[in-house]
């Protein structure tokens, strides 16, 4: 179910191995190629004291082997991808950076914010006094620019509001995203917005520019974990535990019976860094909701045929382990009486219904235009109804 597993996690689960087997009431063991990993009640893991590491390699290819209790087997090869986790960040504050402007930068946009700095220190609160003076001892007074950057520690989490107030033009970045625009030519004022923070460290950053006249920066904010309004103060200290956003939400299955309220899809896995994150989910169909890990249709809801394509899977009928997955767009799940297959359309009744199939081993093939053919190995295409199953 999924071929992801994070870096630096010893015993690391990687995802659900399922075997596809007519034998209903088969057992299996299973052999993985690569000694680190094991099968274990069903799971793909890591052994015990077994982890890995990005820096030596970010996939990982290995091969699984699942044998019968008869003795028949199959393999299956797998990229395992190894996610870089973020190593702890030492905070000292905010840092403060500098940089030089000419007559012609009167925005933010006009701004190189790589530009080499004609200053750099260490702060603990973004509180630039308005006046005439400078930023920093020695420093300009006008036509500057200042890009202030670093961590805040939220206690409790809820909703915090920020206060960032400017002379000229600033912005507010928290995580990386813009909140708070403030540009252009202007008097000291001050722009708010709330927004939801989690316990934890969180990246702030601020950048600002001053053409002529007074200059002047304040962040302030407010929120559950702060003694009413107050200046912002840097984290001090190893941020072990930033946060970062999911990478990918990964679905077990895609594929749900019609008339059946409250079927389980498949279960839903969240590629999450942040190993102890939790994730509240929203379907854009609210016919669907997800429960506990899983994706499924409401209780009171069911889907029709008509609505969209099914994912089969066939497997011929000779004593193999081969299984191929066929998209079949159906206009309902009653088993036609005529059972004929083609490689582009199933015919079911005098109607075409359209088939696309992707070939996961060998390719077996319908023989006969009526009935149940027989499927053999090597041939080129599929069964018939009665080898049709829900993937």
């Amino acid at each position: 179910s999924s071929t992801a597993v994070s870096e630096q996690v010893a015993g690391a689960v990687v995802g659900e191995i399922r075997v596809v087997d007519r034998d209903s009431d088969d057992s299996h063991v299973f052999a993985v190629s690569d000694d680190r990993f094991e099968v274990v009640n069903g799971q793909l893991q890591l052994r015990s004291g077994a982890s890995l590491s990005f820096d030596n390699a970010s996939v990982i290819n290995i091969e699984v082997t699942a044998t019968d209790a008869a003795g028949a087997s199959i393999s299956e090869s797998f990229a395992i991808e190894v996610l870089d986790v973020q190593d702890p960040v030492a905070s000292n504050g905010f840092l403060a950076r500098y940089l030089g402007l000419n007559d012609t930068q009167r925005s933010l946009d006009d701004i190189n914010w790589s530009d080499a700095a004609l200053h750099e220190e260490s702060i603990e609160h973004i509180d630039y006094v308005n006046g005439g003076g400078s930023f920093w001892e020695g420093g300009l007074q006008d036509t500057f620019a200042a890009q202030i950057s670093g961590y805040v520690e939220v206690s409790q989490g809820g909703t915090y509001n920020f206060h960032l107030g400017a002379d000229d033009g600033a912005e507010l970045y928290v995580n990386g995203q813009l909140v708070i625009d403030h540009g252009g030519l202007h008097a000291f004022s001050t722009r708010s917005i709330g927004i939801e923070l989690s316990p934890g460290a969180h990246e702030i950053e601020v950048r600002y520019f001053e053409h002529y006249g007074q200059a002047g920066l304040r962040l302030e904010w407010d929120g559950p974990g702060t003694n009413g309004r107050e200046l912002v103060s840097a984290y001090e200290g190893d941020i072990l535990d930033t946060n970062t956003a999911p990478e990918d939400i990964v679905l077990s299955s895609t594929a749900v019976s019609e008339q059946v309220a409250g079927a389980v899809v498949g279960e839903i896995r969240v590629v999450d860094r942040d190993s102890d994150g939790s994730h509240v989910f929203a379907v854009s169909d609210d016919r669907f909701e997800v429960a506990n890990g899983q994706n499924r249709t409401g209780t009171d809801s069911d889907t029709n045929e008509e609505e969209g394509g099914n994912v089969y899977r066939v497997q011929p009928w000779s004593s193999t382990s081969d299984t191929f997955e066929f998209l079949v767009d159906l206009e309902n799940c009653n088993l036609p009486d005529q059972k004929v297959w083609s490689q582009e359309t199933i015919r079911s009744n005098g109607s075409d219904y359209s088939l696309q199939f992707q070939e996961i081993s060998s390719v077996a093939e319908w023989t006969s235009e009526g009935g149940i053919g027989n499927c053999s190995l090597g041939q080129v295409f599929a069964c018939g109804w009665d080898d049709l199953a829900l993937a």
